[in-house]
């Protein structure tokens, strides 16, 4: 809805993707149809339908951000991810060592394995060291590259935030996520 007002509005210049974006676009739209059909045969139709709407809100996302973005804003958008990544994670290590500060974590209630593992504010381990293997590289990059002193600094800051909170999740998929991203950069 976001896309078509934008396009309404003129915000939004539509132009034809490339061909490897436009061969995401299909896949997704095939995912999302081919989860459309089965939803007669699903075990829940409402989880099924629930799972189409998460795969047309993906497809929706995506087309935004091919619509609106360009080279010239890449840069702005990785920073904006980066710090996002970064402030997530350092309030996730703030719950560990303050837990006073912020909310109180239920998770532990109901999975007694989540107690010993960091997992607020996403409230699972593993999607949080995946989010932070997403965003150590990105802040090594920071750190080594950006023009910005401010930057590079606030960055090499959040390199030992972020690989903490991927050692306090003890999510070994994070681990390895984080390793091979750093190898790769």
């Amino acid at each position: 809805w976001l896309l078509a007002l934008g396009v309404l509005v003129g915000a939004v210049r539509p132009t034809l993707p490339g061909k490897r974006a436009l061969a995401a676009v299909l896949l997704l739209t095939a995912l999302g149809a081919w989860s459309w059909i089965t939803i007669t045969s699903s075990e829940s139709s409402e989880r099924t339908l629930a799972e189409v709407a998460r795969i047309a809100t993906y497809l929706g996302f995506f087309l935004l951000a091919l619509f609106t973005l360009d080279r010239g804003r890449a840069p702005a958008l990785l920073l904006g991810v980066g710090s996002a990544i970064g402030l997530i994670a350092l309030l996730a290590v703030l719950s560990r060592l303050q837990p006073q500060l912020l909310p109180v974590n239920e998770t532990g209630d109901f999975l007694p394995i989540a107690q010993a593992r960091l997992n607020w504010p996403l409230n699972y381990w593993n999607g949080l060291a995946a989010l932070c293997a997403i965003g150590l590289p990105l802040a090594l990059s920071f750190a080594a590259a950006h023009r910005s002193v401010l930057v590079r600094g606030i960055a090499a800051g959040l390199v030992p935030v972020l690989a903490l909170c991927i050692d306090l999740t003890i999510s070994r998929g994070g681990i390895v996520a984080a390793a091979l991203g750093v190898i790769v950069l």
